[in-house]
């Protein structure tokens, strides 16, 4: 086979665009999403504020230690689920929509879904290829291949294409990416710890997702909170009339 260098993002110039939001979430955003990734000795998750056009604000960063095979790691993660972030308004937001990835540690994943008391947990599972959408329900099975829980299929390829198109963005509005002064530059490192390159196989092209790093969370997270927000499938306009009627 045979690769091209591909197209990479620089995380100094991701780190000097942090800002300060003066609240925990901006008065743009209308409402919040996690992504989740289950590592062997941790749990990480981002919180994401959400606006119209999908511009983003990254508004929590949070690496919970341990081993996943301690009850107490997963009761820590549902303590964060349930966090409250306050709006500029003066609002109380809580996180709406949460995908987990069930990749690794399975079994824990989906009992923990099942269990949670957040109603929109989801677990979700990373499918490569290109065209595939960024959240697709898989229903839970019986028989042999019993899953007690739904699963979502994301697709991991055009996700990542998203969020990279969004990082480039220079202008603030539709799709632009926000990120607070308190995100070291290890976040920056991981959310740009992958390129799309070219791959040759017998003479045919493919794209591919490849690591330039080791560690590549933060990324992930940012896909399964962007793969919950498409599962919600928000109307704007209708979760902004409701914020508006909420400060009357």
């Amino acid at each position: 086979s045979w690769e091209d260098r591909g197209e990479s993002l620089d995380q100094n110039v991701l780190y000097e665009r942090r800002e300060d939001y003066g609240a925990d979430v901006p008065s743009d955003a209308l409402l919040l999403t996690a992504g989740i990734d289950v590592q062997r000795d941790r749990i990480e998750m981002e919180v994401v504020a959400w606006g119209e056009g999908e511009e983003s604000w990254n508004v929590d960063y949070r690496v919970i230690p341990g081993d996943p095979a301690r009850d107490e790691v997963w009761q820590d993660l549902e303590n964060a689920l349930s966090k409250t972030y306050t709006h500029e308004t003066g609002t109380a937001m809580n996180i709406t929509s949460a995908v987990i990835d069930s990749g690794d540690q399975t079994t824990r994943v989906y009992d923990f879904v099942q269990k949670s008391n957040h109603q929109r947990l989801f677990a979700g599972k990373g499918v490569a290829g290109s065209g595939r959408p960024v959240a697709k329900i898989s229903r839970k099975t019986s028989g042999k291949k019993r899953r007690q829980v739904d699963l979502y299929q994301i697709g991991v390829d055009d996700a990542k294409g998203t969020v990279y198109a969004r990082l480039r963005m220079q202008e603030v509005g539709a799709g632009y990416c926000h990120f607070p002064l308190d995100r070291d530059l290890e976040y920056f490192e991981q959310m740009t710890a992958e390129k799309l390159v070219t791959k040759f196989y017998k003479g045919f092209p493919r794209k591919e997702w490849v690591k330039t790093r080791p560690r590549n969370e933060a990324l992930d997270c940012r896909v399964y909170a962007y793969a919950a927000l498409k599962i919600l499938n928000p109307v704007w306009s209708a979760i902004d009339k409701k914020m508006h009627a909420k400060l009357k």
